[in-house]
C-alpha cells in the first residue's frame, strides 16, 4: 500500500516538469552564424550569450558559433575585448552572420600626462609621477632631496658637501664623457639656454611651490625635446593662483646639519711649528752647516729674521706681521728681545741669547669650521 501512494505522488511530480520540456522544446531555436572584424577576418573567442539568461558559448577559430536560443524572439549579445558590444534580435532568425566594430573610442581618449595631454594610444613611454602631498611627506632643502626614493628609476645621491645639489641619474649614466644630468622643464620651459647650459640649479625652487614632477625616463622624451631628452626629462608644474579663489598656507620646518671630522686639524702656530721642523731636517733653515746626513739635522731656536728668509714670507706683509707677533721686539723688525738659553740648548750649539717667542700667540682661523657650521 505504501509503495502503491509512493509511486502515485512521484507521478503528480513528474507531470508538470514534462509539460514544462515539452513547451521549451517546442519555443526553443537553435541558432547559427559567424562573427568577423571590420577587414572581413574570422574573430575567435567573441562571446555569445543569451540576454536575460546565463546561457553562452564562444566563437570557434573559423568566427562560426551555435547557440539555443529560448524563443525566437530572443536577443544575442556579442561581446569581445577591443571590440564594441552588439545586441541583436532574433526576429524569428535561425542564422546571425555580423561583424563587431573595434572599440576605437578607447584609444581615442584623451589622457592627461606629465607634457600635456595625448591620445591613449599614443601613450606608450614610461611615466613617474610624484604628487605635492609626496613631496611634502617629509622636509627637503630643495626639489632633488623631495623626490629621493619616491620614482622608481630614479638615483638621487646624497649630497656630501654643504650647499650641494644630490646628483640624479635616470636609469644609470650613458656617457663616459659627456654630461648625464636629466633635462628639467619648469612649467612648460627648459631649463638650458641657447648653449645648452642651465640657466638656474634647483636650489632656485621651493619645494613647497611644486605641484607635481614627473619623470619621463625612456627614448619617447628625445621625440619631445631632442638630444637634451636623451638622459631622461623631469618636469615640474608650480602652482598657481586661481580666479576667484583665496588661499593661505603656512609651512614650516627647521634642519640643523653637524659635521663629524674624525681628523685632528692643525691651527696656524702647530703648522708653522711643523713648517719650521721641516725647514731644520732638511738642513735649510739654521745658519750653523750639517751637511753629513749620517748625523741627525741640528735643532734650531726659532728666529723671526730667519722666518722670513727661508719661508719666503717678505711678500706677503700680513703673515709676516702675524708671525712676528709671537716675539717679542725692543725695536719690531730691527730688535727681538732675546731670553737666556739653557745648558741643554747650548750643548746642541744655541748662542747665549735666543729671541723670545710663544706659538700660541700667532693667530689661526677654523676654516673647517666656517664651512660647515649650521
Amino acid at each position: 500500500m505504501k509503495n502503491r501512494f509512493a509511486w502515485r505522488r512521484c507521478l503528480c511530480m513528474a507531470i508538470p516538469l514534462l509539460a514544462a520540456l515539452v513547451s521549451f522544446s517546442q519555443n526553443s531555436v537553435r541558432v547559427s552564424g559567424q562573427v568577423k572584424d571590420e577587414a572581413g577576418k574570422p574573430l575567435e573567442g567573441v562571446t555569445v550569450s543569451i540576454k536575460g539568461s546565463t546561457t553562452a558559448v564562444a566563437t570557434k577559430a573559423d568566427g562560426n558559433f551555435e547557440i539555443t536560443a529560448p524563443s525566437e524572439t530572443s536577443t544575442l549579445i556579442f561581446s569581445s575585448v577591443g571590440f564594441t558590444e552588439q545586441q541583436v534580435p532574433l526576429n524569428r532568425r535561425t542564422r546571425i552572420d555580423l561583424s563587431l566594430e573595434s572599440a576605437s573610442s578607447v584609444m581615442q581618449d584623451v589622457v592627461v600626462v606629465g607634457y600635456g595631454t595625448q591620445k591613449k594610444s599614443d601613450l606608450t613611454g614610461s611615466v613617474s609621477r610624484i604628487t605635492a602631498d609626496q613631496i611634502q611627506e617629509r622636509p627637503a632643502q630643495n626639489v632633488l632631496q623631495a623626490i629621493q626614493g619616491k620614482a622608481p628609476g630614479v638615483q638621487v645621491s646624497t649630497n656630501f658637501k654643504p650647499g650641494e645639489l644630490p646628483v640624479v641619474r635616470i636609469r644609470g649614466s650613458r656617457s663616459i664623457s659627456g654630461g648625464n644630468d636629466p633635462l628639467y622643464v619648469v612649467d612648460g620651459i627648459p631649463l638650458v639656454n641657447a648653449l645648452g647650459v642651465n640657466s638656474f640649479t634647483m636650489s632656485d625652487l621651493n619645494p613647497n611651490d611644486i605641484v607635481s614632477i614627473e619623470i619621463l625616463k625612456d627614448a619617447s622624451a628625445t621625440a619631445i625635446y631632442g638630444s637634451r631628452g636623451a638622459n631622461g626629462v623631469v618636469l615640474i608644474t608650480t602652482k598657481k593662483g586661481q580666479k576667484g579663489k583665496v588661499g593661505v598656507s603656512l609651512t614650516s620646518t627647521l634642519s640643523l646639519d653637524s659635521y663629524k671630522s674624525l681628523t685632528d686639524w692643525m691651527d696656524g702656530s702647530q703648522y708653522l711649528d711643523r713648517w719650521r721642523q721641516s725647514l731644520m731636517n732638511g738642513r735649510l733653515y739654521q745658519t750653523t752647516t750639517n751637511t753629513n746626513l749620517n748625523n741627525p739635522a741640528t735643532i734650531w731656536y726659532p728666529d723671526p729674521f730667519l722666518d722670513r728668509d727661508k719661508m719666503a714670507l717678505a711678500s706677503d706683509a700680513t703673515v709676516l706681521k702675524n708671525i712676528w707677533g709671537a716675539y717679542e721686539w725692543n725695536v719690531y723688525g730691527v730688535s727681538p728681545k732675546t731670553r737666556a738659553t739653557t745648558a741643554e740648548e747650548q750643548a746642541m750649539g744655541w748662542p747665549a741669547q735666543v729671541p723670545i717667542y710663544d706659538a700660541s700667540k700667532i693667530k689661526s682661523y677654523d676654516w673647517l669650521d666656517a664651512a660647515v657650521r649650521q
